[in-house]
């Protein structure tokens, strides 16, 4: 029944810190504390609600102005601000189930929460962009077939010399009362 009690800690507007792009770091966040492991008691795989079997890993990121690539035929492409480049943060999910697997995120009835967070070399942090790309990690739909993978993405926009300097990136994700945070790079 004690929920206000702890107010010194929470000065302002401190719920979700980690939504306060261009502040500086808050002691009581514990998102880069052990990189390379989740720092919450849930999985992505748990936080994004997968089905059992799907994992998720890291395939690396590439800045680019249009993603994707000129040349693909797609129903959708997303164009960086000028002056400005798209970090395209490349994963995929393996289905170990040994059965075919449905992923299907944006009939999840609640999608809009499930909230993907990136922060570049430790300070710059922003929330993925919201895309209708078929490939969107956060609105994902696809059927992976048993030992099958399947390509997905996260974008966000960063200054061109932050996409030349890219040294770490953090991947914070949250669904309802489940959050989890990894270093990814």
């Amino acid at each position: 029944y004690m929920q206000n009690p702890p107010a010194a800690e929470q000065p302002g507007e401190t719920e979700q810190p980690e939504d306060s792009a261009g502040m500086g770091p808050v002691d009581d966040t514990p998102v880069v504390d052990a990189p390379g492991q989740t720092v919450q008691e849930y999985t992505l795989e748990e936080v994004m609600g997968l089905p059992e079997g799907i994992t998720v890993g890291y395939a690396g990121e590439e800045p680019c102005s249009v993603y994707p690539s000129e040349g693909e035929e797609n129903y959708f492409v997303m164009t960086a601000t000028e002056g400005r480049q798209l970090l395209v943060l490349k994963f995929f999910l393996v289905n170990g189930s040994g059965q075919a697997q449905t992923v299907d995120l944006i009939s999840r009835g609640q999608q809009e929460d499930l909230i993907f967070q990136i922060t570049v070399n430790g300070d710059y942090r922003r929330r993925a962009l919201n895309t209708t790309l078929l490939d969107d990690l956060a609105t994902l739909k696809c059927d992976i077939p048993a030992g099958g993978t399947y390509n997905a993405v996260l974008l966000i926009e960063v200054d061109q010399g932050l996409a030349d300097g890219v040294e770490t990136i953090d991947l914070s994700a949250k669904y309802g009362d489940k959050a989890c945070s990894v270093q990814v790079r």
